[in-house]
C-alpha cells in the first residue's frame, strides 16, 4: 500500500455504481480508478489475455462486483476468473455480491473479503480499511 493515498480499483459494470462507490472512497481519503470490466463484443478482459493490467498493477486494493457484463452474457472473462487473476498479484481484494454461496466457493482458499450487494457505504469503507492493513 502506498503511504500517501492508497489507490483502489473499482471493477463494476454499472457506471452509476462505479461513480457512487468512487465518491465514497474518495471521501474516505482514497484515490480511485474505475473499470467496467469485460465488455462487448468479446467480453474478454485485456489483462486476462496477456497477464498484464495497468489499472490493477497500479492499484493497492481492488473492489470487484461479482456480476459483470461477461457473467450476464455467459461468455468471455467472468468475475470468478478475475478473482483468481487479481489475487495472483497478491493484492487485497474486496468482492461485492448477493450470491454468498458463489463467493464462498470462489474464494475459499484466497484472502478475499466480501460485502453484500448493494454495498453499504460504511461497510465497504471499513472493509477496505481492514483489508488495506492486512
Amino acid at each position: 500500500m502506498s503511504l500517501d493515498r492508497p489507490v483502489v480499483l473499482i471493477v463494476d459494470r454499472d457506471a452509476d455504481t462505479r461513480d457512487r462507490v468512487g465518491r465514497w472512497l474518495e471521501d474516505a481519503g482514497l484515490d480511485v480508478v474505475a473499470c467496467p470490466g469485460p465488455t462487448a463484443p468479446e467480453f474478454t478482459c485485456i489483462g486476462s489475455r496477456d497477464g498484464h493490467c495497468q489499472l490493477a498493477q497500479e492499484a493497492d486494493l481492488i473492489v470487484l462486483d461479482l456480476w459483470l457484463d461477461s457473467d450476464a452474457a455467459m461468455v468471455g472473462t467472468r468475475a470468478w476468473n478475475l478473482v483468481r487473476f487479481y489475487r495472483s498479484w497478491d493484492k487485497p481484494l474486496v468482492v461485492m455480491s448477493d450470491r454468498h454461496d458463489d463467493v464462498a466457493e470462489w474464494v475459499e482458499d484466497l484472502p478475499v473479503a466480501a460485502v453484500d450487494w448493494p454495498p453499504d457505504r460504511r461497510d465497504l469503507v471499513e472493509t477496505i480499511r481492514v483489508m488495506s492493513k492486512a
